[in-house]
Parts: structure tokens; C-alpha cells; sequence
């Protein structure tokens, strides 16, 4: 297990038993309704405490300075997480959790919503890594994972309860969450399905002579991620049958012209498909 010398329980203080601080001695606010680049803002203002709702995150109740979250918040994200915890001038900067739906949880300090500093990731199959990050990465030699919880940390898992929404925030929340995922799809090639794609790789495979000849043959499962450009890369044999075969699956999956990409969430996303290639010498 790696170590290092960050004063380890120094700074676990400081993720176990950080507080979001509020605004102070507020000016006198006034409810108001301001729209602005993120949605449309409801509550107090200039300073005070409100509801944002935006298309494009969801659902932010909390402190705000002049319409936009600053001081301790709950976002209600359209994609599979809850951030609790504090933003400043619209941005998630300071002590913060995000709690995803997998189970994964992660907490410590962020800036403009990546992890900047003394963080701590419960994965979800009961791992956790303590350490420094720079840039929502892991700085090498900068950090500490337990392949179970650790006996200082049981018991202190962040939880998350679910704040109640009002059924107007509930209604917003459904309706442009239908509207943001309404466009979601998987990648496409040449605008048609899977077999599309495993008939054009089946027409350019070429049979290696070696295997030919000792009457080598099978299914070899490959993966590749299809990028936001719609791009085929990181091919990886998942499951091979020889060398030989392996190779060639490869070689004809690598020549895939551009995919559609796919969308999750209104956003163009990196997907990872899995396919067989079948050799076969009947």
C-alpha cells in the first residue's frame, strides 16, 4: 500500500469536518424572479436564499448573490449525481460532495466542479482512495486507496438525504429533464444499428492463411469506445481465440469510418461498445 506525506489525518480533518460557510450580515433582500445565463432564478436577492431553475443543470436550491448560487447549495442534477455543498458566483468552488447513483461518492474541495485539493472517492464496491488532486486527477505519489474502510473512517461515510422539492420544482424538474433527454441515443453507424456495423466489418475481414491452413476459427469479442467526434478508438480483445484472428478483428474494426456519437443528457458522450467478430470456415 503506497503512503504519503501529506499529514494524512490533518487533512482528513478537514474533509470529515468541513462546514459551508453562509453569507454574512446579508443585505435586506426582497423576493424576486430574475432570469439569467443559468435559468430562471426565484427568492431572495440580491443575497439570500432561493431556487435556480436551469435546463441545462437541474434543479439548485440554496444561497445565492445576485441570482446565481454562492454559499452552500443542493444541486439536483439531470445526470446520475447530487452535489451538496458550496458553489461561488454560479461555479461549484469550495467543500463539496457528490453523491452518484451507482453508489460512488466523493467529497473534498473543488474548483469550477473539479476536484482541486485533499479529496476523498468512496467507490462502490467498498474501496476508498484518500489523496491530492490537481485538475479532477490523482497526483501521483499524492495519495492513499484501502482496498476496504479504513477502521478511521467507518461510520463516517457522507450520506445523502433527499431534500423535498415543492411540486413546482418537481413539475420543472421531470418536464426539462423528458426535454433533455428526449434527443439520448446510442452511436450509430451510417445511420443504422449494430448489425450494420458487424456486416461491414465481416465484409472486409481477411482470413489469415495461417489459421486457415490449421483450421483455426471462433468468435473474438472486442471492445472500443466511439468517441464525441465520433471516432473509433482504444480497441481492446475482450475475449480471443488466436493471435492470429485476434489481429485481424482488430486491424478491420480500427478502419471504421466516423459513427454518429452518442447523446446523453443533450450532451455528445463517449460510448463503449462491445462486438463480436466472427471467423468461420463453413
Amino acid at each position: 500500500m503506497k503512503k504519503f506525506s501529506l499529514g494524512l489525518f490533518s487533512f482528513l480533518a478537514s474533509i470529515l469536518s468541513a462546514n459551508a460557510a453562509g453569507v454574512q450580515n446579508p443585505p435586506a433582500a426582497v423576493d424576486t424572479v430574475l432570469v439569467n445565463d443559468l435559468g430562471t432564478y426565484k427568492g431572495e436577492y440580491p443575497v439570500g436564499k432561493g431556487v435556480l431553475f436551469s435546463d441545462t443543470w437541474g434543479v439548485i436550491k440554496g444561497k445565492f448573490k445576485d441570482g446565481l448560487p454562492h454559499g452552500r447549495c443542493v444541486l439536483h442534477d439531470y445526470r446520475p449525481f447530487r452535489y451538496v455543498g458550496q458553489f461561488s458566483e454560479g461555479h461549484i468552488t469550495g467543500y463539496g460532495q457528490f453523491f452518484y447513483d451507482n453508489g460512488q461518492v466523493e467529497t473534498g474541495w473543488y474548483e469550477n466542479g473539479r476536484a482541486s485539493g485533499v479529496d476523498a472517492v468512496y467507490y462502490r464496491d467498498g474501496r476508498v482512495y484518500i489523496g491530492l488532486f490537481e485538475n479532477n486527477k490523482k497526483v501521483k505519489g499524492k495519495g492513499t486507496e484501502y482496498e476496504k474502510m479504513p477502521d478511521f473512517l467507518k461510520g463516517r461515510k457522507p450520506q445523502y438525504h433527499e431534500p423535498l422539492l415543492s411540486v413546482e420544482e418537481l413539475n420543472f424538474y421531470n418536464e426539462a429533464y423528458e426535454k433533455l433527454t428526449a434527443d439520448d441515443r446510442k452511436p450509430t453507424f451510417q445511420g443504422q444499428n449494430m448489425n450494420t456495423f458487424a456486416k461491414w466489418v465481416d465484409a472486409r475481414l481477411k482470413y489469415p492463411k495461417e489459421a486457415r491452413k490449421h483450421r483455426i476459427e471462433g468468435r473474438v469479442t472486442l471492445g472500443f469506445t466511439v468517441d464525441k467526434a465520433g471516432e473509433v478508438k482504444d480497441i481492446k480483445v475482450l475475449r480471443s481465440v488466436d493471435p492470429l484472428l485476434d489481429a485481424e478483428a482488430v486491424r478491420v474494426v480500427g478502419m471504421s469510418p466516423l459513427w454518429e456519437p452518442a447523446v446523453q443528457y443533450g450532451r455528445m458522450v463517449n460510448f463503449r461498445v462491445v462486438i463480436p467478430v466472427i471467423f468461420s470456415l463453413r
